[in-house]
């Protein structure tokens, strides 16, 4: 059995300075490879989030496959029920319950954007930036294909929170053999391949599914308050290679 151990508190994967620090700000893409729209939209966060362009911003994308798509002529094998769901439960947080589409940009919780609006994304993810945000920490152990995950809670200041783990990869390269983008190889990063809620003060465990398409896996841990859905502290580490 192999097993690999991670050790490390906190991991700002982007590009800032010691001497600048960075505010994590959560950006979760809704989108479908089955939509002609969203290519530009993963683009655009695939940029963000590899480039760290935004001072002061550090940029956690998460690209998540909704379901809606799917008898549209292609079958988006990233897609999710439950990501829908989520979704759909922002539009009526956020007090717009029919306000589901995609490629859709939901920032920190609680910021709508057109995914593919650059100016539009940038001015949300700069605004979410400004509000307060805690440190919040985490390691975790790799055995084999399994990780095992230890999340630090925060000071909750009365807000009773959710924490979640999401495990999205990187890289991942499709063939679309048919739907609106039929012909086209799909490169995507920061697709979640899972979502859960955990309880900071057990180990969550995380499987790791079978790499297909190819790329490298991240975690992104983040903290969300019940009562509006605006996400109070976030972060991320990659996964080492076994």
């Amino acid at each position: 059995m192999k097993r690999l151990v991670a050790i490390i508190a906190l991991a700002c994967i982007g590009t800032a300075s010691a001497d600048a620090p960075r505010t994590p700000v959560i950006l979760e893409l809704f989108t479908s490879q089955s939509c002609s729209s969203c290519p530009p939209a993963e683009a655009l966060a695939q940029r963000l989030n590899s480039e760290q362009p935004i001072p002061g911003v550090e940029v956690l994308a998460l690209a998540q496959h909704v379901d809606y798509w799917n008898d549209s002529g292609w079958k988006d094998p990233y897609s999710s029920a439950s990501l829908t769901e989520r979704q759909r439960d922002y539009a009526t947080t956020l007090g717009q319950p029919n306000h589901v589409y995609t490629p859709q940009a939901i920032i920190d919780g609680r910021i709508d954007a057109i995914g593919s609006d650059e100016s539009a994304v940038i001015a949300g993810l700069k605004q979410a930036a400004t509000q307060p945000h805690q440190v919040l920490t985490f390691s975790f152990g790799r055995s084999d294909d399994v990780l095992t995950l230890s999340l630090t809670p925060i000071t909750s200041s009365g807000d009773e929170l959710r924490y979640l783990i999401a495990l999205v990869q990187d890289g991942i390269v499709t063939a679309v053999g048919s739907g609106e983008n039929g012909g086209r190889k799909l490169r995507e990063d920061g697709v979640v391949r899972s979502l859960q809620t955990v309880d900071p003060k057990s180990p969550a465990t995380l499987p790791l599914p079978a790499v297909s398409g190819g790329g490298r896996f991240r975690v992104i841990a983040f903290a969300q308050r019940k009562r509006d859905g605006r996400i109070v502290a976030s972060a991320q580490q990659r996964v080492p290679a076994p």
